[in-house]
């Protein structure tokens, strides 16, 4: 059973390596690619006036951006170009009623050039011919002739279109008799899945939630690694049924077969020669892509949203044949109940010059997860080395920034370039943004390290300063589960202020704050003496960052008497079980099995779930305190995304619903007239209205049937609305009008001729390469890019030649796009360098 599992991935590498055998075959590959249909705005980039629309374009193309958008329309194109063969007609009479008679290996020189691993003998019922032949070609090059075939040649062929595009590729293998590709994304920072089969892409849920395939193994190859990448396919991995189908396929278990895959990766290493770049850049990848299968092993079950077509390729009897036809009632079950939550963007905030002239009147406001659209430079090196912009903590990277916004050097570009924020991210440079960086995108963290995040900052009015962590922004009481707390904590709780231990109640204590965690520990436990300490230091820091409804910590003591409880507890600055409820302590112990302290687990107070297990809990609370205050912030959102979807989303509503909620027109922004009256009418429902008015559609909904947490969240949407519907609120001018950003508009001319030299040089490389990707990327803090974009027109220069810059998880980059005539973009950069008068845009 070895034998298979290793010569299916020896099958694999020879596919891949057959990819880059011939430059000259990529070359003519390359050539029949119609990128100026497939991504005309990004090729026709440099011209006056966009061309044509793309024949490929789709709706859904505004969900995709850049190359992946042109992956998108090369697989329907490739779609459109192949030719499925269910079965080839007859040579003689042409009849389409031909079946397969037999099998035969590859005979004629032809079948062998072209590397048929079979070739397909067919019996024509009309004229009872036997000479129809249909070989499986797995040469690109015969594939490139013929542009036929089933999934197998769709997949190899592709494959080499997608490589000879620029794309980074991967051929997949499933074990259950289909193949595909995956390509890199840079944008999003990990694999896109490929069917060319059926015009699809990025849609992993399609095989077996879609098709209905009872997966096993399913590995991904390139020239240089061997992947499992089974768990990325199903959400049925843990499963008795999937694993006794893995060890059908090899019996000797995952632990074996991961020792097959290590030995081919190490062999594909030392024949590939990789460099040390190129080989920490895989090493990080692997890093990467290896934490995000695990973290799928623990989700049973696909979104009601994700892709759930059956097959579309073949003939619907051949695809029933298969058991890949799919389950029609799953395209349809339950869609009405899913909510797709987008990622978020901010809307420009217009500042004017005068404003930012004196910041003291603005507020610097925080977004974590969050990159601007377009950046202005790298902070200068006169404010703040290089080396310390990298090393420094976002307390010093925010007091560098407030000396440059002093500086010398941004009084002279106020006019032009007025700065008005930066984002950065741990062991990364300052970036400095302006009015052009709007809109912010919210991006994934796909390293999943939430301590180490994007973090952008920008200037915004006092007025509008409200965090989402800010008590005065919001308030509010959660639905606590007030059945759950009070069983495990009892109806009182007492608090340690300043010294004075007073009595509290527990559902009221608990009702600001989104995270409840059961601290278990005791006085006489050496190694609780020494956690406490930096519990404390954690919680006084989110304490003032998130006021409410953040984290709340309740100590359950196992202290042997109520004297060392109360000495004990006089360290602490958070809640407790009293010492006398022992009852309440036993019960609350044993129904967590805690077996040792100290034990921290942490509960979302209105569903009462298991956000954060005693076995990690500490774990994480050492690594956030050891790298500072930004971590400790960071790992508490971190936290909180592990909430239940549904608890969130009644947070977000219930945060939305008491958003701006104010009677005060100085607090609103609204004009008011000189005889009093106030131009837009505030709210006409009072707070204690607002109260009354969703208790009573909440208790009617519940009457119905629907569930607490479903009529809570439906009863305040329905308030926020009628509330919206009495008045019309007035607020700062929002605009995407370019001309109210107070910014000169780029000139290319003007631009110092070392920028478009440097350009220049990576351009030439991609002209000489144009499939090889890695000529393609630039990180921001390359040391010879980083003259670009250290300079003030170095990210325009950029965005003028349509090269896009991408946030990654390790710097920014700046990528140029696969659609991009790069003949058109040396012959403008060129021109930029000797200066000539001519048109810009020619």
């Amino acid at each position: 059973m070895a034998d298979k599992l290793t010569s299916r991935i020896k099958a694999g590498i020879a596919t891949v390596k057959q990819w880059e055998a011939e430059e000259l075959l990529l070359k003519e590959c390359r050539a029949q690619i119609p990128f100026h249909l497939l991504y005309p705005d990004q090729f026709y980039h440099l011209e006056k006036e966009r061309i044509c629309d793309s024949p490929y374009a789709k709706e859904d193309d505004v969900n995709y951006k850049g190359d992946d958008l042109l992956l998108k329309r090369l697989t329907l194109y490739f779609k459109q170009m192949m030719t499925w063969v269910n079965n080839p007609p007859c040579e003689l009479c042409g009849s389409s009623n031909t079946k397969c008679r037999h099998v035969r290996g590859a005979m004629t020189p032809d079948e062998k050039e072209g590397q048929a691993g079979r070739v397909e003998v067919y019996w024509c019922p009309t004229c009872n011919a036997e000479t129809t032949l249909f070989p499986r070609y797995n040469h690109p090059r015969k594939l490139l002739e013929t542009k036929r075939g089933r999934c197998g040649e769709y997949a190899n062929l592709f494959g080499l279109f997608c490589r000879a595009a620029g794309f980074e590729t991967r051929y997949i293998s499933d074990f259950t008799d289909h193949v595909w590709t995956e390509v890199y994304s840079q944008r999003l920072g990990r694999w896109i899945m490929c069917d060319s089969c059926e015009g699809v892409i990025d849609a992993p849920s399609m095989y077996e939630k879609g098709w209905g395939k009872d997966l096993n193994y399913i590995l991904a190859f390139t020239v240089d690694s061997v992947v499992d990448v089974t768990r990325r396919y199903t959400r049925k991995f843990k499963t008795v049924e999937f694993q006794q189908r893995r060890k059908s396929v090899y019996p000797g278990g995952d632990g074996l077969s991961e020792m097959i895959l290590a030995q081919f990766n190490t062999e594909l290493r030392h024949t590939q020669r990789l460099s040390s770049k190129h080989l920490e850049e895989l090493d990080r990848r692997l890093s990467i892509e290896r934490k995000f299968l695990e973290a799928t092993e623990s989700i049973t079950s696909w979104d009601a949203t994700d892709y759930s077509e059956g097959r579309q390729s073949g003939s619907l009897s051949w695809r029933m044949s298969r058991g890949e036809a799919g389950y029609v009632s799953d395209m349809v079950n339950n869609l009405d109940t899913q909510q797709k939550i987008e990622s978020r963007t901010t809307n420009m905030i217009v500042l004017s010059t005068e404003d930012l002239r004196d910041v003291t009147k603005l507020r610097l406001k925080n977004e974590n997860n969050v990159v601007p659209s377009k950046l202005l430079m790298r902070l200068p090196e006169t404010i703040m080395p290089l080396v310390s912009q990298v090393t420094a903590s976002f307390k010093v990277k925010k007091e560098a920034f407030m000396r440059y916004m002093q500086s010398e050097e941004n009084n002279t570009l106020q006019n032009s370039k007025p700065c008005i924020g930066f984002c950065s991210k741990q062991g990364l440079p300052i970036y400095l943004i302006d009015q052009s960086c709007y809109p912010f995108v919210k991006v994934s963290n796909t390293t999943f390290d939430e301590l180490n995040s994007w973090k952008t900052f920008h200037f915004v009015p006092e007025s509008l300063a409200t965090e989402s962590h800010d008590s005065d922004s919001y308030d509010f009481e959660l639905p606590v589960n007030e059945d759950l707390f009070s069983e495990l904590l009892g109806n009182d709780l007492i608090h340690n202020d300043s010294g004075k231990v007073t009595c509290v109640e527990t559902i009221s204590t608990l009702s600001k704050c989104r995270l409840i965690a059961f601290y278990f520990s005791a006085h006489w436990c050496p190694p609780c003496r020494k956690f406490t300490p930096m519990l404390s230091e954690m919680y006084i820091q989110l304490k003032n960052v998130f006021p409410e409804y953040g984290l709340e910590i309740v100590f359950v003591s196992s202290d042997r008497d109520s004297i060392s409880f109360q000495n004990y507890f006089k360290e602490m600055p958070w809640f407790a079980v009293p010492y006398e409820n022992s009852a309440i302590r036993s019960f609350t112990s044993t129904r967590f099995g805690v077996q040792g302290i100290p034990a921290l687990v942490v509960l979302d107070v209105i569903s009462g779930n298991v956000v954060v297990s005693p076995d990690i809990s500490r774990t994480e609370i050492s690594n956030a305190c050891q790298y500072g205050d930004d971590a400790i912030e960071n790992l508490l959102m971190k936290w909180l995304e592990r909430i239940p979807s549904d608890s969130k989303e009644l947070f977000d509503t219930l945060m939305i619903s008491c958003k701006n909620v104010t009677t005060d027109p100085k607090e609103t922004g609204m004009d008011v007239e000189s005889d009093g009256q106030i131009d837009n009418p505030g709210i006409e429902m009072s707070k204690e209205e607002q109260a009354e008015r969703i208790k009573q559609i909440f208790s009617e909904l519940v009457e119905k049937g629907i569930a607490p947490n479903v009529a809570a969240s439906k009863a305040i949407l329905q308030v926020a609305k009628e509330i919206e519907e009495m008045q019309s609120m007035k607020g700062m001018q929002i605009s995407d009008d370019a001309e109210k950003t107070n910014q000169s508009p780029f000139v290319p001319e003007n631009v110092n001729p070392e920028l478009p030299s440097l350009l220049l040089k990576y351009i030439n490389n991609i002209e000489k390469h144009p499939s090889n990707p890695k000529f393609r990327t630039m990180k921001f803090s390359n040391k010879v890019f980083d003259k670009l974009t250290s300079t003030v027109h170095g990210p325009d220069l950029l965005e003028y030649l349509g090269i896009h810059i991408l946030p990654t998880d390790f710097d920014f980059v700046a990528t140029v796009p696969l659609a991009s005539d790069i003949s058109r973009l040396k012959k403008r950069l060129s021109q930029m360098i000797e200066d000539d008068p001519m048109d810009m845009y020619t």
